[in-house]
């Protein structure tokens, strides 16, 4: 039966349906569930509480996915060839066939940059399945010039690309705004009420700073990190990462810029700020760190690089160099222990009772009772009745309405020694439905769940 899948493990006895008749074994089933749990409990408190990191695949696209994004209950992807969104990150659709550079999410409206017939322009939606195109143009007419990200930050659209350009937007129009650079600007950031963008070309380095993206500034770099070839940035903590292909730097506002090592280099990877940490995902491992000075191999539990990486609801979503989706979840002992100490406090509050009861009807008697456990009733019980019944509904006064009509109901003849089957139903009481015709006593043992 269904109840000693779940207990024969603890060292329960019950081997029958005649075992569960009277609650006895079901009361005693969560005792020794609540020792064990005790048990687990005292067994985690000498563990050293540390992030361990789990990864849950979801769904494998047909193409590279280059962005990520999410908001008011819908996923949207930007991929090489097409746009995507879904509900749930297990099933996709595609809501726009131009290539996907980068998505973001704000104010209610969602927005991607695109590339199409040798342009770059951004599309606008409402709701990430039909999208109005934005045209970007320069000197009048619509740019080639390449675009590299779209963010949603203090409450505006902000969106980079090469040639130094960034725009503004409000969902609906764009902004061209003044850079100061020529630089190619490729990644951005807003943290301690301030933007800073980042960016290369060739062997020159920029680092742009603004309270507004509005007006910006283009901050002096020392030759240490004039050459650098900056390509992500990202805020948590009270301070931004900065990353090259060969190491990250942190810095509070753009100006207090200090380098730090990796335990591998983090050449061709990502990085964002998941929880309470930053996360770097790149072809050499992925690591972790509270404050982007000291970093962490987690490859022993994550192995392989994932690209587009965004912290969303609770997880890192990325996608694997085989186009997978996963979604990369971090738990702590301490978390285990809360968990374990939420079961210990649930199997507490469980109300088991025996409730017994003990009527005379129909042909025959009712006996033994039902037991309650918490919000749910599992009723077993037994009908033994007199000689001669003819086929029909046994009446069943004092007993819980089922939930649905089973047919579980063992019917037993005395006489013939077999067995028969019957149902629970209800029409104002509880019955037993039997086709069952005997000339002889029959015993009726029944489960079921009640409302």
């Amino acid at each position: 039966m269904a109840e000693k899948k779940y207990t024969e493990h603890l060292g329960l006895t019950q081997q029958s349906e005649e075992d569960f008749v009277d609650g006895e074994e079901i009361s005693r089933s969560f005792k020794v569930l609540d020792q064990e749990v005790f048990s687990i409990r005292e067994k985690t408190n000498n563990l050293k509480n540390e992030d361990h990191y789990y990864s849950n695949d979801y769904y494998t696209f047909p193409e590279k996915i280059n962005s990520i994004t999410y908001g008011e209950g819908k996923y949207v992807a930007a991929g090489e060839y097409n746009i995507y969104s879904s509900i749930d990150k297990r099933s996709w659709n595609i809501s726009d066939s131009r290539s996907g550079i980068s998505a973001a999410f704000g104010n209610g409206k969602y927005m991607a940059v695109v590339f199409y017939s040798g342009y770059y322009s951004l599309l606008t939606s409402p709701d990430g399945t039909g999208w109005t195109e934005i045209q970007i143009l320069e000197d009048g007419v619509q740019s080639t010039r390449r675009i590299n990200e779209i963010a949603y930050e203090d409450g505006k659209f902000v969106i980079i690309g090469d040639g130094g350009k960034i725009y503004t937007s409000d969902g609906t129009q764009i902004t061209v705004q003044n850079s100061n650079t020529s630089v190619d600007i490729k990644s951005i950031a807003y943290g301690n009420g301030i933007f800073l963008a980042v960016g290369y070309k060739s062997t020159t380095s920029v680092l742009l700073k603004s309270v507004d993206a509005v007006t910006w500034e283009q901050i002096p770099l020392s030759l240490q990190f004039a050459r650098n070839p900056y390509d992500k940035i990202t805020f948590g903590n009270g301070v931004f990462v900065i990353k090259d292909s060969r190491r990250v730097y942190t810095t509070t506002d753009g100006i207090d810029l200090a380098a730090w090592s990796t335990p591998k280099p983090p050449t061709n990877g990502e990085i964002c700020f998941a929880d309470d940490k930053f996360f770097l995902s790149c072809k050499s491992g992925n690591f972790i760190s509270k404050n982007g000075t000291e970093w962490i191999d987690i490859a022993k539990e994550f192995a392989g690089k994932i690209s587009a990486i965004k912290y969303i609801k609770d997880e890192i979503l990325g996608t694997t160099d085989t186009n997978k989706l996963i979604g990369v979840s971090k738990y702590t002992i301490d978390g285990i222990r809360e968990d374990v100490d939420k079961l210990n406090s649930a199997l507490d509050n469980i109300a088991t009772e025996v409730k017994t009861v003990n009527n005379t009807f129909g042909y025959g008697t009712f006996s033994n009772g039902y037991v309650s456990i918490g919000k749910t009733v599992c009723v077993s019980f037994q009908v033994l009745l007199a000689t001669n019944i003819a086929a029909g509904k046994v009446l069943c006064s004092g007993l819980p309405k089922p939930l649905s009509e089973l047919a579980i109901i063992n019917v037993y003849d005395s006489s013939a020694s077999t067995y028969s089957r019957a149902k629970v139903t209800y029409d104002g009481a509880v019955y037993v439905e039997t086709t069952h015709n005997s000339g002889a006593s029959l015993l009726i043992n029944g489960s079921y769940v009640a409302k």
